[in-house]
């Protein structure tokens, strides 16, 4: 399967009035955070990023089913907004057996969003060999 997680942000209040006004909503800090999302970050930063992923929005895509059962999910999941200006931390992940080589990867897709609304993108695949000394 794939399994689609986030992990979000705390919105705050905006301390200026002035502003307050003017914004019309209340802000959405990236929080503590270890990478500055204002930059690109760097492949090992996301890679070692332990973010705090909300369980409330960990979503699985089971390839058992048929292809209108994963696009009415899909649907749900835009129509019901999972994707917001609180989400900080998207991952997707899933992973692929390749027999001819004996082999499991793991496929990471991280997309960071800077409070901006940019994404940033990562993709990260980790390979474990099944069988390390052959077929003997």
């Amino acid at each position: 399967g794939i399994r689609l997680r986030q992990a979000r942000a705390i919105p705050e209040e905006v301390e200026n009035d002035k502003l307050a006004t003017i914004f019309g909503k209340r802000i959405v800090p990236f929080g503590d955070y270890e990478m500055n999302p204002h930059f690109r970050p760097e492949q090992y930063a996301v890679m070692m990023a332990r973010p705090d992923f909300d369980d409330n929005y960990s979503r699985w895509l089971y390839l058992n089913e048929t292809q209108d059962v994963i696009l009415n999910q899909l649907r749900d999941l835009e129509r019901d907004e999972w994707l917001d200006d609180r989400s900080k931390h998207i991952e997707v992940n899933f992973m692929v057996f390749n027999p001819h080589f004996d082999t499991l990867t793991m496929t990471s897709i991280a997309f960071l969003q800077s409070r901006s609304g940019h994404f940033w993108r990562s993709v990260a695949h980790e390979t474990l060999f099944t069988s390390l000394y052959g077929d003997g």
